[in-house]
C-alpha cells in the first residue's frame, strides 16, 4: 500500500527553473552542471557519485555562499527494523559550473485529477460490491436480508 502511495504521488511533483538566488535552504533542487563542472565533482566526491549520477544532480539545498552551493545527494539507505534512513553526501558545487537550477513544486492540478480518479475507482468498486450483495442468488425468490447483531445473549435452561 505505501509502495503505490509513493508511486502515485510522486508523479504529482515538476521540477521549475528558478534562479540560484531565490533557492530557499532546505528545498529539493534539481542541478544541471556543464561538462567540466561534472568531472570536477567526480574527481572530488569520490566513486559513490561516479557510478550514479550524471551531470544532473537532484538533491536538497543545504546552504549557499557566494560563489559555491552545497547539495545533500541521496547516495544509500540504512534499514534498522521498519525505521528508514537515507544516506546523504553533501556535495560542493561551484556556481560558475551550474548551467540551470531546479526547485521541485508539487503540481496541484496533476495531483487533484489522481486523487479524484482514485477516489471515484474506490466509490465505483464500493458500489460494485454493495449491488452485488443486495442480489439474491435466485431471482425468482423475494429476497429479504436476514439482520443479525454480532452480539448474542445466550439463555441456558
Amino acid at each position: 500500500m505505501a509502495f503505490a502511495f509513493v508511486l502515485v504521488f510522486s508523479g504529482c511533483f515538476n521540477y521549475v527553473a528558478t534562479d540560484l538566488e531565490m533557492l530557499p535552504e532546505g528545498e529539493d533542487v534539481r542541478v544541471i552542471l556543464t561538462q567540466a563542472g561534472f568531472q570536477e565533482l567526480q574527481a572530488t566526491s569520490g566513486e559513490i557519485l561516479n557510478r550514479e549520477f550524471g551531470p544532473v544532480l537532484e538533491g536538497r539545498l543545504v546552504r549557499a555562499e557566494p560563489g559555491q552551493i552545497f547539495v545533500r545527494v541521496p547516495v544509500g539507505q540504512r534499514q534498522a527494523g521498519f525505521h528508514r534512513t537515507t544516506l546523504g553526501q553533501d556535495v560542493r558545487i561551484s556556481t560558475g559550473e551550474i548551467v540551470q537550477v531546479e526547485l521541485r513544486e508539487l503540481d496541484r492540478v496533476q495531483t487533484g485529477l489522481l486523487v479524484a480518479g482514485g477516489v471515484l475507482a474506490t466509490g465505483g468498486v464500493i458500489h460494485l460490491i454493495l449491488s452485488d450483495a443486495r442480489q439474491p442468488e435466485n431471482g425468482d425468490q423475494d429476497f429479504e436480508p436476514e439482520i443479525r447483531s454480532p452480539f448474542s445473549v445466550g439463555v441456558f435452561p
